[in-house]
């Protein structure tokens, strides 16, 4: 019994440890993403379950935002780190979607507006990994949400509206949310905001805004502009409260209309020109104060108001005015009526002044004190313009006046001086430029010459600072169409001001292409943009390559024209269409010889030495061989003897032109080359001239392997072979100058020697044209060298040769010496044994044991 219990124990507890391992090994190899899970509000995500979460959606509301989480699961629901891109749609066709978004470690939280009222559902597809399954959300209801109601405010009852007092607390005002049935929605969670409404105006109200939460908010309101109505029978109130979301088409409210009256009598308020009153607003008014112009009087008006600036009917008391102009002229008395009264004023003084109104029946009540108002003084203040109409014609005169006036625009007669005229197009397109104004006033004829839109006059006069007057805008349009215009590459146009251009068309090469500009203009420069006429082009240089006859297009057009002459040139534009339009010749362009082509050497005269310098020019010119002087920079040079066998290898032209000394070491018939960086490069070759040996200076020893390399250190190339001991090989020895040339005219005697003491040296000989092969005969193994010096000629530097690897000799043979006989027996003779190759020549090398045998016997 107790076996079977254990049994089924133990086998409880390994099924849970499988399951538990199983569920472990799920969430660590669980790492692609296989579906989209949608958690709406009211949804929490349960991994493991089978809808993978808890919870129901939570009713939304139509126009208010609500958050969406989306994560990435697997087939469990567990959360799967992604950075896939999700995109929403939904089943309301006129909801708010979110853009799509990346998934950050698996999860993302989008914000959803749906506009249409009923049960709807959400949509989640993954755009990265289409494999990935789409998340759906359970159906939800969207309640539309219709207006606001707030309750009655100020205790109606039946046709007495309510009657409250401003700035006094409305207690238990309570503000619902209701869909089109008036049934509370009772998801709905956002911010309301609210406005005081008067048949006058807008007032103000505290709390602005109120957060309903789950569809309504109640408590406490203040409004603070009065009515001007009192409940009673039949009153209808004329103050209300209106409340407004901020959803794209707001939904409203508002509440009863009722009667509010003002507090209690508290202050004076004083209103000046440019400014507005406005009760129940934090300062009582709105606007700012105008200026003043001294001594011009003003209307002020100034009320009975509570603490927030509402008027007291009924309020008649005496008010005394003073002001920090000690200059001002006041009442300085007034008497309210029904707690307003207005007052003519005047202040005298310039600056920025205010005016205190007190009550002289109550001075227990607050004095009102203004706005500060700036007095202005009733001199010169700027320049005014005449309306000038547009267009205006360029080099048309036009009449203008020009008036003196103080700030408030009215004409300062006494004014006489000089003012300096300016327009907006710029100096020199406008006259006069001076005039003299008598008792403020000038008027003249202007004239504009330079076309263009929105232009204005300036006028200012010579006093430090100045004062200065501007124009309306206008604009000046281009006269009749007078003559062609030719403008090239470098050139700019100046209308309105002649000759109608300004810069300098510089240079050019000959065979190249410029832009050439033609325009229709009138008598002062100006393109005439309704001109559309045929223009043929011509030019001094007879040779150009010019395009064929073609139209303006409003007023203008660009010609690509190739000059190939060389020299001055002019580019003339003619008027095929209208004979009376003026034709136009350019301004001079030089043009130098062609684009550049290939280089070329002054003749080089030979022979010349190697390692001598010698004069060299070369000159970059155009394919006919004309100079070049715009090129600058580095050109290789190069001799046909080989590299390395000319100095310098890089040449430095400045204005299109090298000259300098080149050196050539290795003699024999040469031609030098040059070439630019240029791809494919600027090349050019001179004349083949002689190179000759320079001065015998040194012997050249070549062994077997090296090969004569004249021109270059050191002289030869390869490496000498090694060389059996005792055979014979050839050599050969060179009479050279210092760049081992050989100098063919010497015929110098000299003689061989060797660093092996048991070498076979030649016997001294003399050159032939320079040269001489002869054999010699190494017989010491190792490393070996041989030399040969000038036996004749003091001073020559001996040649050596590289080390030779002298290999040992291979043992052929033993000789012994002749023996002259008789002998006599049982006595010592001489006798010389030799080791010897198969020439019979000595093997230095060997040392050994030889056994000696006679023909008598052993």
């Amino acid at each position: 019994m107790n076996m079977e219990r254990h049994r089924r124990k133990f086998t409880r507890i390994s099924c849970i440890t499988l399951c538990l391992l199983m569920l472990l090994s799920a969430g660590v190899f669980a790492q692609t993403p296989v579906k989209l899970q949608v958690l709406l509000p009211g949804m929490s995500a349960a991994p493991g379950t089978p809808n993978g979460y808890t919870g129901s959606p939570i009713s939304q509301t139509t126009g208010v935002p609500f958050d969406v989480i989306v994560n990435a699961v697997d087939n469990n629901w567990n959360v799967i780190s992604s950075t896939d891109q999700v995109s929403a749609s939904a089943s309301d066709p006129f909801a708010n979607l979110p853009l799509p978004v990346h998934l950050v470690n698996g999860t993302a939280t989008l914000s959803f507006t749906m506009n249409s009222s009923g049960n709807h559902s959400l949509t989640i597809a993954d755009d990265t990994t289409p494999s990935v399954l789409s998340g759906h959300s359970p159906n939800f209801a969207v309640v539309n949400l219709s207006s606001f109601r707030i309750s009655d405010i100020g205790d109606p009852w039946w046709l007495i509206p309510g009657q409250v007092r401003v700035g006094r607390s409305l207690r238990n005002v309570r503000i619902t949310a209701r869909d089109g049935d008036g049934n509370l929605v009772n998801n709905y969670n956002g911010t309301v905001y609210l406005t005081q409404q008067t048949d006058y105006g807008i007032g103000r109200i505290s709390p602005s805004s109120v957060q309903l939460i789950d569809g309504e908010w109640e408590g406490t309101l203040r409004v603070y502009r009065a009515g001007e109505k009192s409940a009673s029978w039949g009153v209808t109130g004329d103050v209300w409260v209106e409340a407004s979301d901020q959803a794209p088409t707001p939904h409203t409210g508002e509440s009863n209309h009722f009667c509010a009256s003002p507090d209690n009598f508290d202050r004076l308020h004083v209103v000046v020109p440019g400014e507005t009153y406005l009760p129940g607003s934090e300062t009582g008014k709105s606007g700012s104060p105008s200026n003043q112009q001294g001594d011009h009087p003003f209307q002020i008006s100034i009320y009975a108001t509570d603490q927030y600036w509402n008027q007291i009917s009924g309020i008649n008391h005496t008010t005394f005015l003073t002001s920090t102009d000690p200059a001002a002229v006041l009442g300085p008395y007034g008497s309210l009526t029904n707690g307003k009264t207005t007052m003519a004023v005047r202040l005298l003084t310039a600056g920025t002044h205010t005016i205190t109104a007190s009550d002289q029946s109550d001075p227990g009540k607050d004095p009102g004190v203004s706005s500060p108002i700036t007095v202005v003084s009733q001199g010169l203040d700027h320049f005014a313009f005449n309306n000038i109409s547009s267009p205006r014609t360029a080099g048309e005169a036009f009449p203008v006046i020009i008036t003196a006036v103080n700030e408030l625009g009215s004409i300062v007669s006494d004014f006489t001086g000089t003012l300096d005229l300016s327009v907006s197009t710029g100096n020199g397109t406008l006259t006069p430029t001076e005039i003299n104004m008598t008792n403020g006033w000038w008027s003249g004829d202007v004239t504009l010459t330079q076309a263009a839109s929105l232009v204005t006059m300036s006028a200012q006069d010579r006093t430090s600072p100045p004062h200065t007057g501007e124009s309306n805008q206008f604009d000046v349009q281009a006269g009749q169409v007078h003559q062609l215009q030719v403008l090239l590459p470098g050139e700019s146009a100046t209308p309105g001001i002649a000759p109608g251009k300004t810069g300098d068309p510089g240079e050019i090469l000959s065979g190249s292409s410029i832009q050439v500009r033609v325009n229709a203009v009138d008598a002062w420069w100006n393109v005439v943009p309704n001109i559309n006429d045929v223009v043929h082009l011509s030019s001094s240089d007879l040779t150009a390559t010019l395009p064929p006859d073609a139209s303006l297009n409003s007023g203008t057009r660009q010609f690509i024209v190739t000059l190939h002459g060389t020299g001055l040139q002019t580019i003339s534009s003619s008027d095929q269409t209208n004979g009376s339009v003026a034709p136009n010749t350019s301004s001079t362009i030089r043009v130098n010889p062609g684009n550049f082509d290939h280089f070329e050497f002054n003749p080089i005269s030979g022979p010349v030495t190697a390692g001598a310098p010698f004069q060299v020019s070369i000159v970059a010119t155009d394919v006919n061989g004309n100079p070049v002087d715009a090129f600058s920079g580095i050109v290789n040079l190069h001799s046909s003897l080989g590299e390395g066998t000319v100095s310098p290898t890089q040449l430095n032209f400045n204005n299109g032109q090298w000259n300098g000394n080149v050196t050539v070491t290795k003699s024999g018939t040469n031609a030098l080359s040059v070439a630019d960086a240029a791809n494919p490069p600027h090349v050019g070759t001179s004349n083949q001239f002689v190179v000759n040996a320079g001065a015998y200076a040194r012997l050249q020893v070549l062994v077997p392997g090296l090969i004569a390399d004249p021109g270059l250190v050191p002289g030869y190339t390869g490496t000498p072979e090694a060389q059996n001991g005792g055979v014979p090989f050839a050599i050969t020895v060179n009479a050279v100058d210092n760049w081992w040339n050989v100098v063919t005219t010497l015929n110098d005697s000299f003689a061989v020697s060797s660093t092996d003491p048991l070498a076979s040296v030649p016997e001294a000989t003399t050159f032939f044209n320079g040269t001489r092969n002869l054999s010699i005969t190494l017989n010491t193994e190792g490393g070996q060298t041989i030399s040969a010096g000038s036996l004749n000629i003091p001073g020559i530097a001996n040649g050596q040769s590289p080390t030779i690897s002298v290999l040992p000799s291979t043992l052929d043979h033993f000789s012994i010496s002749q023996i002259s006989g008789p002998v006599v027996a049982g006595e010592p003779m001489s006798v010389t044994i030799r080791a010897e190759t198969n020439t019979n020549t000595i093997v230095a090398g060997f040392n050994g044991s030889v056994v000696l045998t006679a023909s008598t016997g052993d």
